[in-house]
């Protein structure tokens, strides 16, 4: 058959769920980025005399914070719920179409595909693709964060901010490196994964002949092989993914420290306690986005190779429509005279 895109199919199902969860991501990236603001003009206010400063203003910015803070949290709550509902809807849809498409292939694909590669479809790889679609408004606002975030700084410390997008570029460099080892151990980890799933299943068929035969010990050895072929896999995905995660958080004070100190040190810069507190609050805005980005490369990665699986398969050739005959009349079976 033709191979159709998986992912653009499903992500096209659920667009318009979709596009209302990015819709509220949105509004709450303009949210985060309104509160350093408050910050900075609120330091000011009790740091600096300000005679036309009533004291009415600073009530009003705590309560701009505090009203920002709260609206935070329930677009948080709403948009969390809708990305767990989209991907809830994305798997049961995926299930049904690979479900539908086993009672349809013909013998030759039948015999091709064990039962445990089939509730791999299921289990792991419909998985994967529903957390990556559910995670699109999250891949699409991180890098505006990241752009918010850059000229906010650049807005606060001027040159000083290159300092710390080239160190954020040094360690985004260096996770494209990374995220190239993770693939390839995310791709063996499936592979063993089936091959694993094959020879169990085989094992469960034949299992009189086993017993027969007194041949648990050497096809229990040839199955823990297997399964330690696996772990090796994914031993290094995992090894690979705490590399990464651990230089996405050593990005933020590596940012931190790469602007602050130039500004300070060569470009004699004067650090008021509102640029400070500000620019510390944007970086810590862009903490989560930062720390996120490797979690949202690996769960992509992940669906892109699922996905390609899961074409493969429902490429497969089906029982020709000509040989299946449909029952005439209202029901299919009829038990009659059954006394």
């Amino acid at each position: 058959g033709k191979r159709e895109p998986v992912l653009r199919a499903l992500m096209a199902s659920d667009n318009q769920l979709i596009l209302v969860v990015f819709l509220l991501d949105l509004v709450m990236c303009v949210i985060r980025f309104i509160q350093p603001i408050l910050i900075f003009f609120i330091t000011n206010y009790f740091t600096e005399t300000c005679e036309s400063c009533s004291f009415g203003v600073g009530i009003g910015l705590m309560v701009c914070l505090t009203i920002s803070e709260v609206l935070r949290g329930l677009l948080l709550s709403c948009q969390s719920f809708g990305s767990e509902y989209v991907g809830l809807r994305i798997r049961a849809g995926l299930t049904t179409v690979i479900y539908n498409k086993v009672l349809r292939m013909n013998k030759k694909t039948a015999h091709k595909l064990s039962t445990g590669e089939i509730v791999n479809f299921v289990q792991v790889d419909a998985a994967n693709i529903a957390k990556a679609i559910s995670q699109v408004s999250m891949a699409v606002t991180i890098p505006l964060y990241l752009v918010l975030a850059g000229a906010m700084l650049w807005y606060y410390l001027g040159v000083s901010s290159i300092f710390g997008i080239l160190a954020i570029s040094l360690v985004v460099l260096f996770n494209n490196y990374t995220t190239k080892k993770i693939a390839q151990h995310q791709k063996q980890v499936m592979e063993k994964k089936d091959q694993r799933m094959r020879a169990t299943n085989e094992a469960f068929q034949n299992i009189k002949t086993l017993k027969l035969n007194a041949w648990e010990p050497q096809y229990s050895a040839t199955l823990s092989d297997r399964r330690r072929e696996e772990l090796n896999s994914l031993h290094g995905q995992y090894m690979w993914t705490c590399v990464q995660v651990f230089s996405w958080y050593a990005a933020q004070g590596l940012a931190a420290l790469a602007i602050f100190v130039p500004y300070q040190v060569f470009m004699d810069g004067n650090l008021s306690p509102g640029k400070t507190f500000a620019c510390l609050s944007t970086i810590n805005i862009i903490k989560t986005p930062m720390s996120r980005i490797p979690t949202v490369i690996t769960t992509w990665l992940k669906a892109f190779i699922s996905s390609r699986r899961i074409e493969n398969f429902l490429i497969e050739e089906d029982v020709p429509e000509n040989s299946i005959k449909k029952a005439s009349g209202e029901h299919a079976i009829l038990i009659q005279n059954c006394d």
